[in-house]
This record gives C-alpha cells, sequence and structure tokens, in this order.
C-alpha cells in the first residue's frame, strides 16, 4: 500500500492502533484547520477521555500527490520541499511537551507517528477560543459584570504566560484565536454566560512559533549552530512569523530573530484592550491615514500586514479609556505598560528594581490587585486542569519525552507516574524503555518484571525484557522471554488483544517481525547459525499487517513491510561475518522495498568499505545523508571513509555533526579521536577517547 493512502485514510469513524504504546484511538470528528496544521476530537476508549489530535496540513505535504515524509519518531525527518512547516511541527512538540502540567495551559501529552504523520496529542478543551468569546459575549455586551469576568481570565492568561517564561519559553503569537475558553460540563455554547467568574477558565493553546530563549553563557559552535537553525527555521524573514493584529513592532521588523520576553507583554496589551475595549483593537485598518483619506480603501490580505507594521510602530498608544468609559484607571495604566514601542520601555521602571524581571508574574500581581479593589472581594484561582487522570497525563509525558531522546527526564516523569498510580503495567514497561536505552539493564529488566507481575498477559512487557537482557549478553534468558512473548501473543489467537483490536493469528501482530529478528540475534551470538537463520528467516517472509476499523466498521488491513528491518539486520550481521557480497545482497533487498530507507543505504556503505570500494561507498552513505540529513549513524560512516582516504579535518567537521545530533554516539567520538590522533592533535584524540570510554 502506498505512503498516500494510509494518510488519506485518517478520516471521522476510523480506529486507529498506537502498538508502540499499545493501545487505540477513535477518531470522533475534524475540528478545524489553520495556516498549516489540522485538528481532530480523537478519544482512547479504555482511558475514557478525548484529545485534540494536531498534524501538518495534508494538502501541505501531499504536493503533486507524493508524499515527501521520510518516516522517522524520533526527528520527524521530511524532505526540503517543506522543511519550514514540519521543523515548526517538530518545535512546537518539542517545547510544548516539556511545559509543566498547569490549570491555564493546554496540556500537550503524547506525539507519535500515525498513518504517515505525526500527531500531537493535545488536552480537548470543550468550549470556544476567546476571539469566538469576545465577539459573543463582549462585542454583544451580553455579560452582566464584564469587569470580573474579563480580569479573571486575564489573570489566568496571565498566570499561563509566566509559567511558560519561566521555562524559557517565549510564544510570539499571543493573540485570542490561541486562548480557549473551557466552559463548564452544565455551560454549553449558545447558553448565556452568567455573572459569576468561576464558570470560565482559560488556556493559552498553539505554542507553533515558541522560541527557546538562549542561556547567556554559550560557546561559539553553537551559537553559529542557532543561527544556521533560526534560518532554516525561517527566523531570518523580516515579516516575521505570527499575526500582524497582535504583533509587536520587533518582531515584524528587522529584529525577529532577536525577540524576547517582551514581545509576548506587547501581544498580551493588544488581547487586554481589545477585552476591555468591547473587541477593538489598539490599531485597526480604519485607523490607517490611508483609509482617512479614501473611505474606499480597501488593502488585499497580502499587504494588511504592511499597514499594521506600520500602525504597531508609529502610531500614538490610543487610551482603552476612550472605548470604555468606566475602565479602572488602574487597568488602563497596565495596557499601556505592556503597548510600549521599545522592548526596553515595557515595564522599565519595574524592571530597575529587578535584573530577573518576571513581567507575567508582576502583571497577575497587578491585576489581582486591581480585580481585589474594584470587585470587592478576594480573587480565586481556578483549579480546573483537565480531565484527563494524572498518572495517565503523567506516563503520556514520559513516553513523549523518550520520543525525544530524554530517557533521563522520561525516567523521572515516570517515577512521579508511579507515585500517583503503583497499578498501570504500562507505566512500569515505559521505564524499563528508558533504563534500557541509558543503558541500565539490570533496573530496565526490573521494570519489565513489575509490568509483567501486575499483567502476567503482557507481551509487550516480555518482549521488552527479551530486549534488555539481549543488550547485556543475557543471551539464553533472552530467548526465553521471547518464547514467552510469543506465547502471550499465540494465547490471543482469534480474541480481542490488549489493544482492543481484533487479531486473528499471531503472525499478524505488528512487533512480530522484531521478536523474531531478535531471537535470530541471539542465536547468532551464541554461535547457533543454523537456528539463528530459521528465525531471520522467518522475520523476513512475514509481513505484519494492522488491523483498523473503517467507518462502516468493517476490519482493514494496512500492510506494512517489515521484513524491510530483518533484510538490513540480516546483512548486517553477514557485514559482522566478513560475508560481504552476502550482505550487499541483503541490502539491496531492503533497497528496493523502500529506496527511500537511509539506514539500508548507510549500512550497504559498510559492506562496501569491507570491500574495499570506497568510492561507491562514499556514494552509498552520500544517498542516507540526502534522505535523512541529521542521520548520526551515516555521518560517521561518511567521516570514516574521509579519514581513510586521508581527508581528516573534512571527517573531524563530520564527526562534530554526529555528536552535535547524538552526543552518546561511541563510534563517533572513537573516530573522531581516531582522526586527531593521525594529525598529531594529541590532547583533543584523549579527550574524545575519554568521552568514548566514559559512554
Amino acid at each position: 500500500m502506498k505512503e498516500i493512502d494510509s494518510i488519506e485514510s485518517w478520516k471521522k469513524g476510523l480506529t486507529i492502533v498506537d502498538d508502540k504504546i499499545g493501545c487505540s484511538f477513535r477518531i470522533k470528528d475534524f475540528i478545524g484547520r489553520g495556516g498549516m496544521g489540522e485538528v481532530w476530537l480523537v478519544d482512547n476508549p479504555e482511558w475514557e477521555i478525548e484529545f485534540a489530535v494536531k498534524n501538518p496540513r495534508y494538502d501541505l505535504v501531499q504536493p503533486n500527490g507524493e508524499s515527501i515524509y521520510k518516516r522517522n519518531i524520533k526527528f520527524f525527518l521530511i524532505g526540503d520541499s517543506n522543511d519550514i512547516i514540519f521543523k515548526r511541527f517538530q518545535s512546537e512538540f518539542r517545547d510544548w511537551i516539556k511545559l509543566p502540567i498547569h490549570p491555564n495551559i493546554v496540556t500537550c501529552f503524547y506525539a507519535q507517528e500515525l498513518l504517515g504523520l505525526p500527531r500531537i496529542f493535545l488536552e480537548y478543551i470543550e468550549g470556544m477560543d476567546l476571539k469566538e468569546w469576545i465577539a459573543k459575549w463582549i462585542k454583544t455586551d451580553k455579560i452582566k459584570d464584564w469587569e470580573k469576568t474579563i480580569l479573571t481570565i486575564a489573570i489566568q492568561i496571565a498566570s499561563g504566560m509566566a509559567c511558560a517564561h519561566k521555562h524559557d519559553l517565549i510564544h510570539r503569537d499571543l493573540t485570542p484565536k490561541n486562548v480557549l475558553i473551557y466552559l463548564k460540563t452544565e455551560q454549553r455554547p449558545g447558553i448565556v454566560i452568567n455573572d459569576s467568574a468561576e464558570i470560565v477558565s482559560a488556556k493559552i493553546t498553539d505554542f507553533g512559533l515558541v522560541k527557546k530563549v538562549m542561556q547567556k553563557e554559550i560557546n561559539l559552535r553553537n551559537s553559529q549552530i542557532n543561527k544556521q537553525n533560526a534560518a532554516d527555521d525561517g527566523d531570518n524573514n523580516t515579516q516575521g512569523w505570527g499575526t500582524p493584529e497582535y504583533m509587536p513592532p520587533e518582531q515584524a521588523g528587522e529584529e525577529y530573530s532577536s525577540i524576547n520576553k517582551a514581545a509576548d507583554v506587547y501581544s498580551y496589551g493588544v488581547l487586554l484592550f481589545e477585552m476591555v475595549a468591547g473587541g477593538r483593537r489598539p490599531y485597526e485598518l480604519e485607523d490607517h491615514e490611508n483609509y482617512k483619506k479614501n473611505k474606499n480603501f480597501n488593502p488585499t490580505e497580502e499587504v494588511k500586514p504592511y499597514f499594521f507594521k506600520e500602525m504597531h510602530a508609529k502610531y500614538e498608544i490610543p487610551n482603552v479609556e476612550k472605548y470604555r468609559k468606566d475602565c479602572p484607571p488602574k487597568l488602563s495604566s497596565l495596557i499601556r505598560k505592556c503597548l510600549q514601542k521599545e522592548p526596553d520601555m515595557r515595564w522599565y521602571k519595574e524592571k530597575e528594581q529587578n535584573d530577573n524581571f518576571d513581567y507575567f508574574g508582576t502583571i497577575k500581581k497587578q491585576l489581582i490587585e486591581i480585580y481585589n479593589e474594584e470587585i470587592k472581594e478576594e480573587y480565586k484561582p481556578t483549579t480546573y486542569i483537565n480531565r484527563v487522570s494524572f498518572h495517565i497525563a503523567y506516563y503520556l509525558k514520559g513516553l513523549s519525552l523518550c520520543v525525544l531522546g530524554n530517557f533521563r527526564e522520561a525516567m523521572d516523569v515516570f517515577d512521579a507516574t508511579i507515585n500517583l498510580y503503583k497499578y498501570y503495567a504500562p507505566t512500569y514497561n515505559a521505564k524499563g524503555i528508558a533504563a534500557l536505552h541509558l543503558g541500565r539493564y539490570a533496573e530496565a529488566i526490573e521494570c519489565f518484571d513489575k509490568a509483567i507481575e501486575i499483567d502476567s498477559d503482557f507481551a509487550t512487557a516480555y518482549n521488552n525484557k527479551g530486549n534488555a537482557l539481549l543488550e547485556d549478553y543475557r543471551y539464553a534468558e533472552a530467548i526465553e522471554a521471547y518464547d514467552k512473548a510469543l506465547d502471550k501473543l499465540q494465547s490471543k489467537t482469534n480474541t480481542k488483544n490488549t489493544i482492543g483490536v481484533n487479531v486473528a493469528g499471531l503472525e499478524k501482530y505488528p512487533n512480530n517481525v522484531n521478536i523474531y529478528k531478535h531471537k535470530g540475534d541471539c542465536y547468532e551470538r551464541l554461535g547457533n547459525y543454523a537456528q539463528a537463520t530459521i528465525w531471520y528467516n522467518k522475520a523476513t517472509e512475514i509481513t505484519a499487517t494492522t488491523d483498523i476499523t473503517s467507518p462502516t466498521g468493517v476490519l482493514q488491513k494496512t500492510i506494512v513491510p517489515k521484513e524491510l528491518d530483518a533484510l538490513i539486520e540480516q546483512g548486517s550481521t553477514l557485514v559482522e561475518n566478513r560475508k560481504f557480497q552476502d550482505a550487499l545482497e541483503k541490502f539491496h533487498s531492503a533497497i528496493e522495498i523502500n529506496p527511500n530507507n537511509a539506514d539500508a543505504h548507510s549500512k550497504k556503505s559498510h559492506a562496501l568499505i569491507g570491500m574495499g570500494k570506497f568510492k561507491a561507498a562514499l556514494e552509498a552513505v552520500n544517498t542516507a545523508l540526502h534522505i535523512e540529513p541529521n542521520n548520526a549513524d551515516a555521518m560517521v560512516t561518511k567521516g570514516y571513509i574521509l579519514g581513510a582516504t586521508g581527508k581528516y579535518n573534512e571527517a573531524i567537521e563530520l564527526f562534530n555533526k554526529a555528536t552535535y545530533v547524538d552526543h552518546n554516539n561511541v563510534d563517533a567520538w572513537i573516530n573522531k579521536g581516531n582522526c586527531y590522533d593521525r594529525i598529531g592533535r594529541k590532547k583533543e584524540a584523549e579527550y574524545c577517547f575519554n568521552i568514548a570510554n566514559s559512554l
């Protein structure tokens, strides 16, 4: 089946299996579409919770009907045509997932590639965005106590932004569209909101333009890399990213790449002005001098940003009291402080007293004081966070950190999850996976055993235990664990499996091929090549299928060529045994299945190196790097080839890139040390070897 077919199959009514975490998701409805992404309502039957799932727009990533998405769960790598779209999407997930669970930030739970596109699983808010809310209640003047409600929303937004800034994240697109208003279950859109602020909860969303604040102390090499990344991500675009009506002057101008937290303060000022002024922003198109000269002035959508840019940069700051006569003077003054043209002038008096100034913490504090004075009662913060159980929320966050390769952070999150609920087997299984990636095999095995103790039919935990034993050179025990996994899977034949999907037979379980392949690895390392060949052949012969339910309820099968991995593994084993020609045939077979598999091309170069064909090897590894520019193993292989041909400085440059992408790549450090040693730079060589030894 072509990849494009699997992407198109994401539709309302479908049940999608995520075999990586052992659960299924049901697509309930399409929520909406933005400039680069679209959002779907999805639920999980086991957890009985709903998610808003965001993914890149299908039409933007499928030019001419051809998928340019290269499957790589860890990095979301893509082709050249849509680098900006995917890099922004990847950046959004990386930064958002690291924010703590906060009552005024939409929680980012999890990310995964499903049916050909990366998907971000977000907290689903039943209500409306702030733009809709302003149009419905403020513009129509239907709300009884505007002051209490608006101040409550303003305080909550400031609270969420204070949290984001505390974690060194700049939003860069804080607008009413990116603030969701949660309505309690007894309140629905269309029912008049009463005068109680307690029924409203504001949550900030859409961190697609978020910027990470860099540390003051940063070495030149990383600084150069960050500048390059900013250029690749569109950060040098002088028009900037964002919403022109809410953009501070510096974000719309040439200073865009150097904006700081003060940019969010300006956007917040515009947003707060709009709420207080009954839906009227500080600057509207009719305020522009061209409109005043010509009442028929009607600029195109393409040129409107330039007019807003000019007004934000040059026009006098309006007084919000002009549009809301009963606006408290202290609130009007606060808004004016936010709307200063120069970033350094926003809250400058307060900043002079504190080198580490907390913009939104200060704004929140002053708003609470205004609330207490004007409403004549003490402000009470919202206690609503979300409807997802805390242990599930933390569990999913831990999985997401694993996706990002942040296994140490993930371990801490899983420990917090276990403290919340000690009897959820998937948490121990996930913690074991994180420990396995950190090389802490004994701890990983202990976690998998605990998962099995809680759920004795947990086939995935047996499989992962086998993987840990395999890595710990305990091959006989690993085989026993794999056999247990296969036995548990076999017992599910013609029954509902643990992920809620009908499995007609053992050969159809998605992870089955990996078990066969890993059993082959164990036998091969025990020297039992006859058994190794049997299991490798089983893996090669099987085409795994994942059953999914169509909108009509009929089971469909998505064919996934899992034998590709087995061919690459067989080829690698043959290279280790110096059977280079046989290995080359395996890699050619893998490339025939998927010409865009970077690993197959990279491993092919290993066989060619063994045959002394360095030119052909270089071509193969260059192909791998063209497919996946950030493939650290391919960089190491190319560096080895360059070093073998005497091009040591070029090789060192590649090894530098490889260790930047994957700091724990031992081969990169060793080969880098060898190159330094060859050119007489003994201290650098020793440094590299020491790092390799520590890993």
